[in-house]
């Protein structure tokens, strides 16, 4: 009767996948070999057989051999032989200390019955201690053979285990690489992608402005001598996010003042002024005694120096904001009113868009 299956199917498909030592079927097949037929078995025709078990014993055992061997690695096989040389000199050490303890049991008794017999038998008992140093120095000459090829398997032992540790180190060398490299692409893609999301803030136009009526004025000339002068100065988020803590600072200077250009000292604080993505707007520069107070949006006539006509005209500053990551960005202006634009990208006195903006990037 058949024992049931008790393996599981995890079981089966772990011992499916594992190298077989022989073919399935070979030791039934060796026994049906010694095992002579009977007659009603003669009749069974050879079909009835599966083709690997038709092949003969030594046929099937050169093909578990290599199909066993050939899939070890390089370093398994050494170490079976390494393992099979060990053994053997085992066997020869001990086969000839047995010869010797047999042979030495063997001299002490004729000793022992020559000296109870006659003079003869020490000439027996030298004979036989001659031979017992023969065979001990054979030991010990199969002591130094088994000892030097000791110290060689040692030696094969000691090149295998440094081979072993250069290719471990190797492979560590290659996963520290391959994990600065991934982590460096990685980095690279976050800045990479933080960068085409990020607010843009960019100064689109500058207009003069009669702060009575509100009206644009093409010409300089058209202002009023004896006023205070104003500039819009119009801007617009273009880029893909949204612009956090916007900080203005933009200042109005001509004529003898616009030597006093220079850069206001960095943000101490964040506050809350937001501008969305496509968002436009206005701000107006007023000319002013106190640079500090060029960026107030209302206009007091006692702080305010009166156009007299004579140029430059200048506008500059910058607008200051952070992304929801926390980046800080700077967005500097420094333009001139020509006859008839304004010209940006310009250098008054030595200070130009990039003095602008003393921290964060441009």
């Amino acid at each position: 009767m058949n024992e049931p299956d008790t393996h599981s199917e995890g079981n089966n498909d772990a011992e499916s996948e594992s190298p077989r030592l022989f073919p399935e079927g070979f030791f039934n097949i060796s026994r049906s070999i010694d095992k002579p037929q009977r007659k009603d078995e003669e009749k069974k025709p050879a079909n009835d057989l599966h083709p690997r078990l038709k092949r003969n014993f030594w046929e099937r055992l050169r093909f578990a051999y290599l199909r066993w061997w050939g899939r070890l690695s390089r370093d398994k096989r050494i170490e079976i032989l390494l393992a099979l040389a060990i053994v053997i000199f085992s066997y020869e050490q001990w086969h000839t200390a047995k010869a010797n303890n047999a042979s030495t049991t063997q001299q002490t008794d004729q000793l022992i019955t020559a000296a109870k017999i006659s003079a003869q038998a020490a000439r027996e008992n030298s004979f036989a201690a001659q031979k017992i140093a023969d065979a001990s120095e054979r030991n010990a000459k199969a002591a130094e053979s088994f000892a030097a090829s000791a110290g060689q398997i040692n030696a094969g032992v000691g090149g295998a285990v440094e081979k072993l540790q250069a290719q471990v180190q190797a492979l560590e060398d290659a996963r520290k690489s391959s994990e600065v490299s991934a982590k460096k692409s990685l980095e690279a893609g976050i800045e990479q992608f933080r960068r085409d999301h990020r607010p843009i803030i960019s100064v689109d136009r500058f207009e003069i402005m009669d702060n009575h009526t509100g009206r644009i004025m093409a010409d300089p000339q058209q202002f009023r001598v004896g006023e205070p002068l104003a500039v819009n100065i119009i801007f617009k988020n273009i880029g893909k996010s949204t612009a956090l803590s916007l900080q203005p600072r933009y200042h109005l200077l001509f004529g003898k003042y616009a030597r006093n250009i220079e850069a206001d000292p960095p943000e101490t604080r964040k506050v809350s002024n937001d501008i969305e993505q496509g968002e436009e707007r206005t701000v107006t520069a007023f000319s002013l005694k106190d640079l500090n107070g060029g960026s107030s949006t209302s206009l007091n006539p006692a702080d305010a120096v009166l156009w007299d006509g004579n140029g430059p005209i200048i506008v500059f500053g910058r607008f200051t904001y952070w992304d929801a990551d926390g980046t800080t960005y700077c967005t500097p202006f420094v333009a001139e009113r020509f006859p008839d634009n304004w010209g940006t990208g310009v250098t008054i006195y030595g200070v130009s868009g990039k003095d602008m903006c003393p921290e964060g990037k441009q």
